[in-house]
């Protein structure tokens, strides 16, 4: 018996992209999530609700078109998150955070720059 081979077509739809403050608004809710799902870690790692207070902050600036004063409350969030001794490894909500956040640093720049 003959097989007729199979020839499968996929199709990549473009993805919409989001603007530096949805990505900062989802950040949000990722570090509100890790704080929900794991209640012992802001206690013992205050940076996380700094970084969560300064994604606040820069969202509320993004809302209000302050684009240059909320590079730097995302720069500090970022900090934040860096310099505190969380292993993300085992958080992926946590790496999402910051993977956001990188995002939206990074959209900013490039609107800035044009």
């Amino acid at each position: 018996m003959r097989t007729v081979p199979t020839i499968t077509v996929v199709g990549v739809l473009p993805t919409p992209t989001e603007s530096p403050r949805q990505h900062v608004a989802n950040a949000l809710q990722m570090l509100i999530l890790t704080a929900d799902m794991h209640p012992f870690l802001p206690p013992l790692h205050p940076e996380l609700g700094a970084a969560r207070r300064r994604v606040e902050a820069a969202l509320l600036l993004l809302d209000h078109g302050a684009d240059a004063f909320a590079v730097t409350h995302i720069d500090r969030a970022l900090t934040a998150l860096f310099d505190s001794d969380v292993d993300m490894e085992p958080l992926p909500e946590l790496r999402a955070a910051v993977a956001r956040l990188l995002r939206a640093l990074y959209g900013l720049w490039l609107e800035a720059g044009s």
